[in-house]
């Protein structure tokens, strides 16, 4: 079995990368997402294990120190994490491993894993991206609208794009993108190569015969 890919999504504060990553899983059977550990405290509605690993800035440290984290970062305050295990255990499966982490991570990935698809996720509008910082981070929203002047900035180093107007509109762009890395000739050089091999034995069999 094929390893997978690895697909990296990152956004601006309010975006919605983390909810547009869990759409794809559900949707996209071959895909699955590696669960980020953090530092922040869960939210009401938030599980362990299924939207973060949750852990104390202590335990976040010793797992720093002992090199667990493929990549982590300090994003409004807390600390995130890309556990290297989980990462490696989607990707030997034979699944597209897909990473919603910052644009601090999407660089650190990068650098370990050249291959890597990074996709950077846009609002609709400002309008309607204000309007969802408003309704889900009132007491830190200034914080988070400076930070992302600098998220923004990030664009450019990014392979591919996608407004997220609709979560639909967004799951079928992120298909189209994954169905174009996977059609790229390094992705499938070795089952081309036997293909070829193949198909030029045959040539050389058809020539032999006249």
């Amino acid at each position: 079995m094929r390893e997978g890919l690895i697909f990296i999504i990152s956004a601006p504060t309010g975006v919605g990368k983390t909810t547009l990553c869990k759409a794809i899983e559900e949707k996209i059977k071959t895909v699955k997402r590696v669960v980020t550990h953090t530092t922040r405290k869960k939210r009401e509605e938030e599980r362990e294990g299924i939207d973060y690993y949750f852990v104390s800035p202590e335990e976040f440290q010793k797992e720093v120190e002992k090199k667990m984290f493929v990549e982590w970062a300090e994003v409004h305050g807390n600390l995130y994490g890309t556990s290297k295990k989980a990462l490696q255990e989607v990707l030997k499966d034979g699944y597209d491993a897909v990473l919603s982490i910052d644009v601090q991570g999407a660089r650190s990935i990068k650098k370990e894993f050249p291959h890597a698809v990074s996709i950077f996720l846009l609002p609709p509008s400002f309008k309607e991206w204000v309007k969802r910082l408003n309704k889900a981070y009132k007491e830190d929203k200034i914080l988070r609208l400076k930070n992302a002047i600098n998220e923004l900035k990030e664009l450019f180093f990014f392979d591919y794009f996608i407004i997220n107007d609709s979560i639909e509109q967004a799951i079928n762009d992120f298909k189209c993108i994954v169905n174009t890395e996977k059609q790229k000739v390094s992705v499938c050089a070795v089952d081309l190569r036997e293909k070829v091999n193949k198909l030029i034995t045959q040539l050389k069999k058809e020539v032999e015969n006249g």
